[in-house]
């Protein structure tokens, strides 16, 4: 028979805690720190714009303030961009639609986010609609 104690249960809950830890940030959610570069990708991969210093800096205000949605990025219309976000040491592509929604690019099913100022946004990065 297996004996359970207190240091049985912490580390369980150890792992469980960096089990959810390394799931938040592999889907992107997590910020990974400063942003430190964006290319914008058209629908067939080609290099629409890639944004300056300054650029980044007002492109990380609207990515602070996008929010969940329950949607399907499918069903939202526009046109379709590839953003390709790199942090420090790290980065991930996300598909985006004109129409101001976001989703990070996964094998797994992840969240759709909604960008506040989709037209301020679309300007920022060279997306028209």
């Amino acid at each position: 028979m297996c004996k359970i104690n207190k240091h049985t249960i912490t580390i369980k809950a150890l792992v469980l805690l960096i089990s959810v830890c390394l799931t938040l940030c592999a889907s992107g959610c997590a910020s990974g720190g400063p942003v430190t570069g964006v290319t914008v990708l058209s629908a067939d991969f080609q290099v629409i714009k890639v944004l300056s210093p300054e650029e980044i800096k007002l492109f990380e205000q609207h990515w602070e303030r996008k929010s969940m949605v329950d949607v399907h990025l499918r069903d939202v219309g526009g046109r379709h961009y590839k953003l390709d976000i790199s942090h420090k040491g790290s980065g991930n592509r996300w598909l985006y639609q004109s129409t101001g929604y976001v989703q990070v690019l996964s094998v797994q099913v992840k969240h759709v986010y909604k960008i506040q100022d989709e037209e301020s946004f679309n300007k920022l990065i060279g997306a028209t609609k």
